[in-house]
């Protein structure tokens, strides 16, 4: 893994808090069409999440989950390379960012069926649904239980089961014991473990950040849940098409987990970014963007 350098910087993306329940605020371009825009909403499964919405209102969705330890942050480099002719819904996982970060309640299904509220309450219909690291094992789990909600996956350093790499046992070790503070080193070194690309130092500070503000219990809850999640069987009822990226670089899913995949989703197709880590939409947001959008007009 290359080193990144940090610069200390406010950055007013990050001044998203204090919302009101059914308002919004307006982040970034004043375009209507092109700005990002933040939102809270409370779902049927009693949390509330946060979310942010770019495009117009009458534009094909596309649904965006990020990883474990990320928030909607997590596509900044990706929002500015999406036409506004597509409504972009990126949403905060429980645990993690502004959303409700509940003391249980952080298995696969747990998540999923946060997102088939929030795509229920929404209307939003036949999205694409693009995750990232946790965010495929969710995505996994929604076209599996509500397959009628999604019209294509675009799964991103996407495991089908709990990983069995040198990386996770060491992310697992450090968040095994419910009765120990995480590190304080922790968020940071797990965020530089997924890059092999050097990252703006403004973004990395972001996405360092974002890690920072999970609990402790929440790192613990998650590993819990990945370790006893029994999912993959479940894996092969996905119709709906699927693209799988990957980074040939990434340390904490090997390419058996891809070839899983690829073995249980009959309609799965898979790419891979060469010299390239765990976040390649980090990574490479361009290649990425344009990988994207070839597969949901096609």
């Amino acid at each position: 893994m290359k080193k990144l350098l940090f610069r200390q910087t406010s950055f007013a993306v990050l001044a998203v808090a204090f919302l009101a329940y059914g308002h919004a605020a307006t982040i970034g371009a004043s375009d209507s069409d092109t700005a990002l825009t933040a939102h809270l909403i409370k779902l049927r499964t009693g949390v509330t999440l946060e979310y942010v919405t770019q495009g117009r209102a009458d534009g094909q969705p596309i649904v965006f989950l990020h990883g474990g330890g990320d928030s909607w942050h997590s596509w900044l480099r990706v929002y500015p390379r999406i036409p506004a002719k597509y409504h972009v819904y990126s949403v905060t996982l429980r645990g993690h960012g502004l959303s409700d970060h509940p003391p249980t309640g952080y298995s696969r299904l747990d998540f999923a069926n946060d997102i088939v509220a929030f795509l229920d309450q929404l209307h939003i219909e036949k999205p694409v649904i693009v995750g990232h690291s946790l965010g495929t094992l969710v995505a996994q789990a929604v076209a599996v239980i509500a397959p009628d909600h999604v019209s294509k996956l675009v799964l991103v350093g996407a495991p089908a089961e709990l990983p069995k790499t040198d990386a996770v046992k060491e992310i697992s070790e450090r968040t095994a014991n419910p009765d120990k503070a995480v590190d304080a080193n922790f968020a940071r070194d797990f965020q530089f473990s997924t890059v092999f690309n050097p990252l703006p130092a403004d973004f990395a500070e972001i996405v360092v950040k974002d890690a920072q503000q999970l609990q402790d219990y929440v790192w613990h809850e998650l590993g819990k849940a990945l370790a006893a999640d029994h999912f993959v069987d479940q894996i092969s009822k996905i119709k709906a098409p699927t693209l799988l990226l990957w980074g040939d670089r990434d340390t904490l899913v090997d390419r058996a987990q891809e070839d899983l995949l690829l073995s249980k989703i009959t309609s799965a197709k898979l790419k891979v970014y060469p010299n390239t880590g765990h976040g390649l939409h980090w990574e490479k947001p361009e290649e990425f963007t344009q990988d994207l959008l070839a597969f949901i007009s096609r």
